[in-house]
């Protein structure tokens, strides 16, 4: 059951595959006995106010009804599936996740080496390497895209964090991941990742730093980052610039994305969108008349739902995050400020973040599991 609890799951983020896949996970529970969701009353009370906003947005919904000519699915919906199906997930779910990461990671380092960014020539994301940049040398294993592979990269560091307590297992699985983020080179993923680090040491750093020792490694410290910032500021400007360090860090099209999208929240601040997706077209350069998300949950959330169901659902999310959590959630939010990482509705990612947002044990694997 585990295994296909999985395979639904990540099968979901794979080339050629939907979201649609995720309603696959919860057939094995028919052909088990003796096998139920468990609910906790934190849980049955998290989901009931979730009811109540999504009730909200079903007003919006029949409000814009009358009001819109082209609508699509009440996409909030779903948003109450991920906060049920996360309770198919437990630590042998997570570790099967874990293995099907690490495999997609070898077959982008074979496309890598190649030159190639994906097996899938058919992809509108293939291409191969023509420029020394490593934003131009990004492969995306078996997902649609780099980015794609790259969140799940992402996933994969806290799932070692959550699972494992052993530090020589711990740090070999954190080197595939690394190389994980490097064939994938996604800025916000690594940015993301940093932040992980950050706070799921946070402890270790106060202790190395301000203690008797840090009296001695504190200035080390400082004066090593003093001697190697000129080479290794030019080497990162460089990179996350795409190969042009004169431009400075290049947001690709998003400022004009997220400029657009900030107009249409003040100009619908209370409805946005009667909570339909708000997808918008746009005329931007290099890709002439396309549609766009917005590139950033935040602003999909308040453009489609407007500023009442927007705040209520995250004040409902923020209820949830505790000390625990916090290392998890606050880079999955990172992720999520420049690409549209959460809030689809039922997704990869919102089933994972609903699960580090409600659960508030640590499991761990031993060697032998």
């Amino acid at each position: 059951m585990n295994l296909l609890v999985a395979l639904a799951f990540y099968a979901s983020t794979v080339f050629g595959f939907t979201n649609h896949l995720l309603i696959l996970s919860v057939i094995p529970l028919f052909f088990q006995r003796n096998t139920a969701l468990k609910f906790s009353e934190s849980d049955f009370k998290f989901i009931f106010f979730l009811l109540f906003i999504v009730i909200f947005s079903l007003v919006n919904n029949i409000i814009g009804f009358f009001i819109l000519d082209d609508l699509s699915f009440p996409f909030f919906v779903f948003t109450v599936f991920s906060f049920l199906f996360y309770k198919l997930i437990n630590e042998k779910v997570l570790f099967y996740l874990l293995l099907f990461i690490l495999v997609e990671i070898f077959c982008a380092l074979i496309q890598y080496n190649l030159g190639v960014s994906s097996f899938f020539s058919s992809s509108e994301k293939y291409f191969e390497f023509s420029n020394d940049a490593l934003y131009f040398k990004k492969s995306a294993g078996l997902s649609a895209s780099s980015s794609v592979l790259a969140y799940k990269v992402l996933i994969a560091f806290f799932i070692v964090d959550f699972l494992f307590k052993d530090r020589k297992i711990k740090f070999f699985l954190y080197v595939a991941l690394i190389v994980g983020l490097y064939v994938t080179f996604n800025r916000t993923s690594i940015v993301a990742a940093i932040s992980f680090f950050i706070i799921a040491h946070r402890a270790y750093l106060k202790a190395l730093f301000f203690n008797r020792r840090g009296v001695y490694l504190l200035p080390l410290f400082l004066v090593l980052v003093l001697f190697l910032t000129p080479s290794a500021y030019s080497v990162f400007i460089n990179e996350f610039s795409r190969g042009n360090a004169d431009a400075g860090v290049d947001l690709s099209y998003r400022t004009l994305v997220w400029g657009h999208y900030i107009d249409f929240i003040s100009n619908n601040l209370m409805l946005g969108n009667f909570s339909y997706k708000y997808i918008s077209e746009l005329n931007v350069a290099g890709y002439g008349q396309h549609n766009f998300h917005a590139h950033n949950s935040i602003l999909m959330i308040f453009s489609s739902h407007g500023v009442l169901i927007s705040i209520l659902f995250l004040f409902l999310l923020a209820s949830k995050i505790n000390n625990n959590n916090l290392k998890y959630i606050i880079p999955i939010f990172i992720y999520s400020f420049a690409q549209y990482g959460v809030f689809w509705g039922l997704s990869f990612l919102d089933i994972l973040l609903a699960f580090f947002l409600m659960t508030n044990s640590r499991i761990t694997l031993n060697r032998n599991d």
